[in-house]
């Protein structure tokens, strides 16, 4: 059986993600941004399923899967794997200055 987890810092991550969206006018409703989060959400807990690419540092994960959100923004969710167990333990997207240097 797979078994998928998160990170603490990620999961901290992602609710203030939902925040940052709103507060900076990117969603006019709350609810709007949570949606957008839960989405990143539902991509994690298929990340058996993705392909697989190796990090070029590995200060956070030895793997990456992307996630294209829309046309402008790609996330990059760094995991670990052993066998059936994934621990993910960040999150980039390709808007982030020195997201090269993991991905």
């Amino acid at each position: 059986m797979v078994e998928i987890s998160l990170s603490p810092a990620l999961d901290n991550k992602l609710q203030e993600l939902v925040h940052i969206l709103w507060e900076n006018d990117y969603f006019g409703f709350v609810e709007s941004a949570e949606n957008y989060v839960n989405r990143i959400y539902d991509f994690i807990s298929k990340i058996n399923k993705k392909p697989k690419y190796k990090c070029k540092n590995q200060k956070y994960g030895r793997y990456y899967a992307m996630f294209k959100m829309n046309s402008n923004t790609t996330f990059y969710i760094v995991f670990e794997n052993f066998g059936d167990k994934y621990l993910v333990n960040t999150i980039f997207n390709n808007h982030e200055i020195g997201y090269k240097l993991y991905i």
